[in-house]
C-alpha cells in the first residue's frame, strides 16, 4: 500500500507545536532548540497520541497512520509564531501526561520552557512571568516522574525569577513566589536537603499568612496546603510538637469550612487522621484515637450522604 497522508483538523497553536514533535531523531525544535529527551519514534504511540489531541479538539475523524510516512498539519502560520508554540507546547505536553505518556511529555514541557527562555531573552518584561510559569509547570511534572533533581532546579530558577518580580509588583507575585517556594521545599526535602527545604516552606507561610489576612476568601485554601506542607516539613527534620501544632491548625480550617459547606467533610476526614497518626506517634494515644474517630464518624456521614436517593456526590 502506498503510503497515505493523514490530515488532520486541529487548532493552529497546536498544529504548529505538533510539526515540531514529529521531527525525525536529530532535528531540532524550531529556532535551534535542541531536544534533550529521546524524541518520538514509535509510530504506534504517536498514533495514539494524535487521536487523543483530535479527541481534545472535537476532530470529526480519528487521526493515525496506515503506512503513512508522514503527518500533514495545514494550519498556516500563526501570527506570533514564537509565543503560539510556547502556549501550544504547553497544551501538548498536558496532553501526553494525561494520556498516559508522562515522559514523553516531559520532552514537551522542557521545549516549552526554552520556547518561553527565548521570548524572554528579546522581550523580559513580556515574557518573564511566562518563563517562571514554564519553570513552574515543568518542575511540577519532574516530581510527578520522580525526577526530584530536575525538579529542584527548575523551581529554584522559578523562585528566583518571581523574587525579583515580586519585589516590584508584590500584589501581582507574590502569590506566585509563595507557591514556588512551597514547591522547592518539596524538592528540597526529597533530595535529603532537609532544612533548606524547610526554610523554604517557612518563607512561603509567612508570605500566605499575610495574604491571607488581608484576603482569606482567595488565599486561606493556599495558605491551609502550605502548612500542610510545612507540618510534613518540621517533622522530617524532627520538630514533631511543632508539627502538632500546624496539624491542629489545618484541621480547625477545615472544620470551620466543613460546618458550613459538608463538601469539605472529605478533606476534614483526611487532615484529622493526619493528626491522628502523628499523636500516636508521639504516644499521645487517647487524643489519636479521638482524632480517628472523628475522622471515621465522617467518613460514615459522607458515605451516607452520598448514598442517599438523588445524591451522586458530596
Amino acid at each position: 500500500m502506498d503510503a497515505e497522508t493523514i490530515t488532520i483538523a486541529m487548532d493552529q497553536p497546536t498544529a504548529h507545536a505538533l510539526r515540531h514533535l514529529l521531527r525525525k531523531v536529530g532535528e531540532h525544535w524550531a529556532d535551534g532548540t535542541a531536544l534533550l529527551r529521546p524524541p518520538f519514534h514509535d509510530m504506534e504511540q504517536l498514533s495514539a497520541v494524535l487521536r487523543m489531541v483530535d479527541s481534545e479538539l472535537g476532530a470529526a475523524r480519528p487521526a493515525g497512520w496506515r503506512d503513512a510516512a508522514e503527518t500533514r498539519l495545514v494550519p498556516e502560520e500563526p501570527a506570533d509564531p514564537g509565543t503560539d508554540l510556547a502556549r501550544a507546547l504547553t497544551d501538548v505536553g498536558n496532553w501526553l501526561t494525561k494520556g498516559g505518556q508522562r515522559h514523553r511529555g516531559l520532552i514537551v514541557f522542557e521545549a516549552a520552557v526554552e520556547a518561553y527562555r527565548r521570548l524572554d531573552a528579546a522581550d523580559p518584561a513580556a515574557y518573564r512571568p511566562h518563563l517562571a510559569r514554564s519553570l513552574n509547570i515543568l518542575g511540577n511534572r519532574m516530581a510527578m516522574a520522580g525526577y526530584w533533581g530536575e525538579t529542584m532546579t527548575a523551581v529554584e530558577e522559578a523562585v528566583a525569577i518571581y523574587r525579583r518580580l515580586a519585589a516590584d509588583d508584590p500584589a501581582v507575585y507574590e502569590p506566585n513566589l509563595a507557591w514556588s517556594l512551597s514547591a522547592l521545599g518539596v524538592a528540597l526535602a526529597e533530595m535529603g536537603r532537609r532544612d533548606e527545604g524547610l526554610t523554604a516552606v517557612e518563607e512561603a507561610v509567612v508570605i500566605y499568612r499575610r495574604l491571607a489576612a488581608d484576603d482569606p476568601a482567595v488565599h486561606e485554601h493556599e495558605l491551609a496546603r502550605v502548612l500542610t506542607n510545612l507540618g510534613d516539613r518540621l517533622w522530617d527534620v524532627g520538630r514533631g510538637e511543632e508539627a502538632l501544632a500546624t496539624a491542629e491548625e489545618v484541621v480547625a480550617f477545615y472544620r470551620r469550612l466543613a460546618a458550613d459547606t459538608p463538601a469539605y467533610d472529605p478533606h476534614l476526614a483526611r487532615f484529622l487522621t493526619t493528626l491522628g497518626s502523628r499523636l500516636m506517634a508521639v504516644g499521645r494515644y487517647s487524643e489519636s484515637q479521638a482524632a480517628d474517630e472523628q475522622a471515621k464518624e465522617i467518613h460514615v456521614r459522607v458515605i451516607a450522604r452520598n448514598s442517599a436517593p438523588g445524591t451522586t456526590s458530596s
